[in-house]
């Protein structure tokens, strides 16, 4: 009897101890799983973050870029106002004064270029080269600008299509645009 419930009790035993070591498994696995989960919750959070910051910085760009045309496309009308209050007194001293103005947008070099004894600062570059030819062929009064200028300002300023401009140094013609004035402003004599 007595080797009976020796054997009876050392099943016992056996069983709480293989319950007791699949209980801490289980336990030991839950907590592994628990934590291996808010790990990968917060990489993800950390990847939408990055995401969202990503794009927000990219639609902010946008809009500076678009606030940075708007701002030349007036500044270019503000000149033609300034230039045409004074080109009469010009005029009138024997000078035929005439402005046009290019706008184009894009990537250029620009820095301090040549040596030490003469030292300029410029811009260098495919977008320098057009914008310099839409200012060549502008006539007086005229604001030019490339389409990618045009389609960031066109819902706030009035415009008419030039056409296509055969310009040097470029391979396609180029689309260029008058830009007459800004959305509901009176029209301003350019000389």
């Amino acid at each position: 009897m007595a080797l009976i419930l020796r054997g009876s009790l050392f099943r016992k035993y056996v069983v709480f101890f293989v319950a007791l070591v699949s209980l801490a498994l289980i336990a030991s696995g839950g907590v592994q799983f628990y934590f291996t989960y808010q790990e990968n919750k917060q990489a993800l959070l950390a990847l939408q973050q990055e995401k969202a910051d990503s794009a927000a910085s990219r639609i902010e760009t946008y809009v500076q870029e678009i606030e940075r045309q708007l701002a030349w496309v007036r500044l270019a009308i503000d000149m033609h106002a300034a230039f045409a209050e004074r080109v009469t007194q010009w005029q009138r001293r024997g000078f035929d004064l005439q402005m046009g103005i290019g706008i184009a947008q894009g990537y250029a070099t620009v820095g301090v270029i040549g040596f030490e004894g003469r030292l300029d600062y410029g811009a260098i570059g495919a977008v320098s080269n057009l914008s310099a030819r839409l200012c060549a062929e502008a006539k007086a009064g005229q604001t030019l600008v490339q389409r990618r200028v045009l389609n960031r300002v066109e819902d706030t300023v009035e415009w008419e299509a030039v056409g296509d401009l055969a310009i040097k140094g470029i391979p396609r013609p180029v689309a260029a645009f008058n830009v007459l004035r800004l959305q509901d402003q009176k029209v301003v004599h350019r000389g």
